[in-house]
């Protein structure tokens, strides 16, 4: 009797044509001053967004996009800020750097807009600011078509994970 086993060992590629849909929470939130000037704000939930990649080279490099949502409170709890931020964005996978499943990049934001709403007794406002990023980050593959991320940097916000699933493999 012989038994067969393969253990498959798929390495992790972003080419032209690859498409990645993505859940993403961020934490640890640079200063809020680039929305209100006036006030100190303090997070009250993760940055939460959804985001979408695809391959435009086959040397790595990809453009993607991301809308995230998150709550603040002022210092004395008695007001709060909402935000919107959309952010276009890209990342380069050094193929020399992928290993099996796991495939290290970096990420530059391209054009962030942050739209928010600030509600508090000495400031009713709203508006649209700019936070540019640039972050460090590695996708795990553990799936077919799933992983997840995590990244470090600078921006909209410092800390980032997330899931994603490849929509598009070519």
């Amino acid at each position: 009797m012989l038994i067969t086993v393969t253990v498959s060992h798929a390495q992790f590629e972003m080419s032209a044509g690859d498409a990645d849909l993505g859940l993403r929470f961020g934490s640890v939130f640079l200063n809020t001053k680039k929305f209100s000037p006036d006030e100190k704000f303090h997070a009250t939930s993760p940055a939460i967004g959804f985001t979408f990649e695809t391959g435009v080279w086959n040397f790595g490099l990809s453009l993607g996009g991301e809308f995230n949502y998150a709550t603040y409170k002022n210092k004395e709890k008695t007001g709060d800020m909402s935000i919107l931020m959309g952010t276009i964005y890209m990342k380069y996978y050094p193929s020399f750097l992928v290993v099996n499943k796991f495939a290290p990049y970096a990420r530059l934001d391209l054009l962030p807009i942050g739209v928010y709403k600030i509600n508090t007794p000495t400031i009713i406002d709203s508006g649209a600011s700019s936070v540019m990023g640039l972050y460090a980050g590695a996708n795990y593959q553990f799936a077919n078509q799933f992983g997840v991320f995590a990244e470090v940097g600078f921006g909209y916000t410092m800390i980032n994970t997330g899931i994603t699933w490849r929509v598009s493999d070519n």
